[in-house]
């Protein structure tokens, strides 16, 4: 009986030993499963990412090609033409087929939009803009008309703030009693550097003095400036430089920026241009937009003068964004694109100066950082 109970002992040793070798193997195999499993969500998830992007890149192509024959077709840009209809963007990016998921794209007219840059009169970079500081005063009058900001706005300071931050000049003289140079910046906390040269991206906004992000962004369901705004719009200008015209779409641009390009005393007929110009009858736009004073067949309107250096009936850059969509997963890439004419064959093309992938850091094509260059480099 005694030489049983060692051999039972052994048994039993080698049972709990077996029962442990299984447990890890069984514990080392869920985890290598959850592994697998997690390599294999992520690679799947990345690929539909990837798939994502290319649709939403094609998206992209499709918007390009309509504004192009736009170009052809037509001598000026409206929210009459093709490219500005809803129902004829859906149209096209329905003919995109994918075996899974859909597309869908949008294109707004950056020259709708008051170009910030154009404050400044570039190349030169040290004096306002003349037109466009009379434009400035009358939109933040606009846009803070009626508002209440959990920070006081001062349109005068930040109007002269941002010239300071938009000029080349870099000394101690600020732009009247309100100006911000290096002294006021390098003062806060955390300091910083002006700019002192043109804005690249709307972001910059929030550094300027006097500029809240609610100002910028919007509060209590109204709208921000960056809504109305663009830095985008060089243009050619003397000895290989490059300037800002400011220039405004007046058949595509919103309420808040016809208001300012109006005489101050006549703000409140913008709502009548735009209620003239959208009017429809049966689906279709009844009234001409070819003539550069249309504006004064709207009621009320008659006497009312733009200044013509302010508008333009033709635009070459637009906004086009992509979303695509696969049951849950969606991708969204936003361009900023200018229409172009290739004088050697007579074509149009659009040159994409700006791309950002579902709102992650907005990237500058080596083409529109040259010409930034160009620009900042003094004479």
């Amino acid at each position: 009986m005694t030489l049983l109970k060692p051999l039972k002992n052994e048994r039993g040793i080698a049972l709990l030993v077996t029962l442990s070798v299984i447990t890890v193997l069984v514990a080392v195999t869920l985890t290598q499963h959850r592994q697998v499993y997690h390599y294999y969500s992520a690679a799947h998830a990345t690929a539909r990412l990837l798939m994502g992007e290319q649709m939403a890149e094609a998206g992209i192509q499709a918007a390009m090609a309509l504004l192009v024959k736009d170009a052809r077709e037509s001598q000026l840009d409206s929210l009459q033409e093709p490219w500005a209809d809803p129902e004829k963007r859906a149209e096209l990016a329905a003919e995109l087929q994918f075996e899974q998921g859909s597309v869908s794209f949008s294109i707004s007219d950056e020259l709708s939009r008051i170009q910030v840059n154009a404050l400044v009169l570039y190349p030169a970079g040290q004096q306002y803009n003349p037109q466009q500081l009379v434009l400035w005063n009358r939109f933040m009058e606009v846009m803070t008309a009626g508002r209440e900001f959990s920070e006081q706005i001062e349109p005068l300071t930040i109007i002269s703030a941002l010239k300071d931050w938009l000029d080349f000049n870099d000394g101690d003289a600020i732009t009247g009693l309100n100006g911000a140079e290096n002294d006021y910046y390098r003062n806060l906390d955390p300091p910083y550097d002006c700019r002192n040269g043109p804005i690249q991206d709307l972001s910059e906004l929030r550094l300027v003095r006097g500029i809240s992000d609610e100002l910028i962004q919007g509060a209590d369901e109204k709208l921000g400036l960056q809504r109305y705004l663009t830095v985008h719009g060089m243009t050619a200008a003397r000895a290989g430089k490059f300037t800002y015209r400011g220039r405004i779409n007046l058949n595509t641009a919103e309420l808040p920026v016809i208001a300012a390009l109006l005489p101050a005393e006549h703000a409140d007929l913008a709502e009548t241009i735009v209620e003239y110009r959208d009017a429809t009858d049966d689906g279709n736009y009844i009234h001409d937009l070819s003539s550069p004073t249309w504006y004064k067949e709207a009621p009320g309107c008659g006497q009312i003068v733009i200044n013509p250096r302010l508008l333009t009936p033709r635009s070459d850059l637009f906004r086009i964004e992509a979303t695509a969509q696969m049951g849950e997963t969606w991708r969204r890439i936003t361009v900023v694109a200018e229409r172009k004419n290739n004088p050697t064959t007579g074509k149009f093309y659009c040159h994409v100066l700006s791309r950002q992938v579902d709102g992650g850091r907005i990237q500058t094509t080596e083409t529109a950082q040259n010409r930034m260059t160009n620009l900042l480099e003094q004479p």
